[in-house]
């Protein structure tokens, strides 16, 4: 089944880490690789740790799924800070970008963003995505899906509970975007809650 299939792919991504850890662990050792050996191994392991992420949450539609996979978030946010002054140079900015053709980091933490709702870990991963506003990745840009996940968090957050917690009937679920130049708009469909049900569309427009 389907089901099978995704558990087995997840498997392999676990073994692999294991396997590879040794090797991981000397790119770390700044003596031993080289500055482009420990970018390269960072960037694989944020891939895998997403990957885990996405994979897990195939076939599952209820938002408190996401919720299992807190240490991945965590791994994807501490590792993409641990590079992004080798990935992004500190002159960056709106006028003065820079482009990427390769995936490296963005869209590993714009779905830390939208999916994680442990109160610490997504701020991070926002505060990322909003502190380096001239970085773009293929089609991806910094401070477009900062502005996207920041909306998100606002929308959820108003009905956090006392440790943060955002119930599952709240949720927002981002449904489409669209862009013309340096305008966006983002919509959500969030939940109205146990007593009404249904969704009400929230929509956000900006630019940059």
């Amino acid at each position: 089944t389907l089901l099978e299939k995704r558990a087995l792919c997840v498997e392999d991504i676990r073994r692999w880490e294991h396997a590879s850890a040794p090797l991981f662990a000397e790119t770390c050792k700044t003596d031993n690789s080289s500055i482009q050996d420990f970018l390269l191994s960072t960037v694989l392991k944020i891939h895998a740790a997403m990957s885990i992420v996405l994979l897990g949450l195939a076939f599952y539609p209820t938002e408190l799924a996401a919720d299992r996979f807190l240490p991945e978030f965590r791994t994807v946010v501490d590792l993409s800070y641990s590079i992004q002054h080798l990935l992004i140079p500190a002159s960056t900015s709106p006028s003065m970008p820079i482009f990427r053709f390769d995936i490296g980091i963005l869209p590993a933490i714009s779905q830390v963003g939208l999916l994680c709702r442990d109160k610490e870990i997504r701020g991070k991963a926002i505060d990322l995505l909003l502190g380096n506003p001239g970085y773009r990745e293929a089609i991806w840009e910094s401070i477009v899906v900062g502005k996207i996940c920041e909306f998100a968090r606002t929308i959820e957050e108003v009905w956090c509970d006392g440790r943060g917690f955002v119930p599952g009937n709240r949720r927002a679920t981002l449904t489409s975007v669209e862009f013309y130049g340096r305008w966006g708009r983002a919509e959500f469909a969030q939940r109205l809650g146990p007593s009404k049900g249904g969704v009400m569309m929230r929509v956000k427009c900006f630019t940059w």
